[in-house]
């Protein structure tokens, strides 16, 4: 997956290009007027991060290194940056020297979705890596239990989406826009002003998105409910 950058900042998740041309459908074509494509990156770059930031995972492609304790009854882990698309290893450490690699081929599907890589099934609705092979776990218990290791460790690496989800190129649209018209009120009315008035004429600014004092207070409405069924899931 190929997605535009900031140096500094990271990956973006939606085109600048895309950004300033649709800037009326995202409710900011007055404040972004004199910007260009080089100037309005860093901005999509911060609103990206802040999506990072509330789903609790990131959209950046390419692979995912994980490790997770190990459930001998019920050899599941939960991965953390849902769905899996392929799994590229999978490997039971028992020791911190000590290793042992599954096959993770042949891939069977549904016709749609990988669901199992050799002896490995994945769970896609309740987003799960089981061994489904009972036979390799059982002639692991002896391992176990002679190297009195009481929490062995699975690695895995694999690809989640292979693009950026539509629905978060669409709420960093929406975020990029929010914080561009905060900042352009800014310029108005300084920060922490209500309102400002002078002889008849007086500005108000908007109604805050939130007063909680949490790490949601800067997430439009909108954002949120586009981000919904991409939130991470919860370790388990």
């Amino acid at each position: 997956m190929s997605v535009p950058q900031d140096d500094l900042l990271g990956v973006i998740y939606i085109s600048p290009d895309y950004f300033i041309e649709n800037a009326r459908m995202f409710g900011c074509a007055k404040a972004i007027q004199g910007l260009d494509a080089n100037s309005i990156t860093p901005l999509l770059a911060i609103a990206s991060r802040m999506i990072d930031a509330y789903v609790g995972r990131d959209f950046a492609g390419g692979e995912i290194h994980e490790n997770h304790k190990f459930d001998l009854n019920s050899r599941r882990i939960k991965i953390n940056r849902p769905p899996l698309q392929t799994l590229i290893s999978y490997r039971l450490r028992t020791a911190p020297g000590l290793v042992s690699s599954f096959a993770v081929t042949p891939v069977t599907d549904d016709g749609e979705n990988n669901i199992s890589f050799g002896s490995i099934y994945y769970n896609r609705q309740e987003n799960y890596l089981e061994v489904a092979s009972l036979a390799m776990a059982s002639s692991m218990t002896a391992q176990l239990v002679s190297l009195g290791i009481s929490e062995p460790q699975v690695e895995i690496v694999y690809t989640s989406y292979a693009d950026v989800p539509k629905e978060v190129i669409t709420a960093t649209g929406y975020m990029a826009a929010h914080l561009i018209n905060d900042s352009a009120a800014n310029q108005v009315i300084a920060p922490g002003l209500a309102s400002v008035k002078a002889d008849d004429v007086e500005v108000r600014r908007g109604s805050s998105v939130s007063a909680k004092g949490s790490r949601e207070d800067s997430i439009p409405p909108i954002v949120k409910t586009l981000l919904r069924g991409v939130s991470r899931i919860a370790i388990g």
